[in-house]
């Protein structure tokens, strides 16, 4: 994990293919779900689709068998947002919604919150405001009362780039 935060793919990597080896006979879904959602993430961000697949396969395998939807909408979010870093929003688009439905199921407005405004940034990315507008509308609908301020104030920032696009001043 700290290779991981450090950026050093190559040893971040080896590290978690040693995980996963040891947690072979072990019943340990929880982790081994981190792991290979966190192997998924560098391999998308390697450009490397099949592997990438592979450990996100393993991954919601695991977070199915531990019934942590939660944390399974987490990996989504990160998912979709080096989609987005890399401009494939139809990916990132998938990858917001998959992760709000996730959100859904553990009846978690906070996070649904969070999913609906990034699939707002996305559209508003693509140049489509009034989808942009229509999902960071109901980001607010889902959480007005989120303690996450920045994710507040981004999101009226573009409701109100959104407005004013359209010349709606009010």
């Amino acid at each position: 994990y700290i290779y991981d935060q450090l950026n050093d793919d190559a040893n971040a990597l080896a590290y978690y293919n040693k995980a996963l080896t040891k947690l072979e006979n072990i019943s340990a879904p929880k982790i081994v779900a981190a792991i290979a959602g966190s192997q998924a993430i560098i391999y998308l961000q390697k450009n490397d689709t099949a592997l990438s697949n592979k450990s996100l396969n393993t991954a919601t395998r695991n977070f199915q068998l531990a019934n942590d939807k939660k944390a399974e909408g987490q990996l989504y979010v990160k998912l979709g947002e080096v989609h987005l870093k890399k401009n494939n929003y139809s990916h990132a688009i998938n990858s917001f919604e998959k992760a709000l439905h996730f959100f859904r199921q553990a009846q978690n407005k906070k996070l649904a919150a969070i999913a609906q405004r990034n699939v707002g940034i996305v559209y508003f990315k693509k140049g489509e405001y009034e989808k942009a507008l229509s999902f960071f509308e109901k980001s607010i609908a889902d959480d007005s009362q989120l303690l996450v301020q920045k994710l507040i104030k981004d999101t009226y920032l573009k409701i109100v780039t959104v407005s004013s696009f359209k010349k709606d001043f009010e």
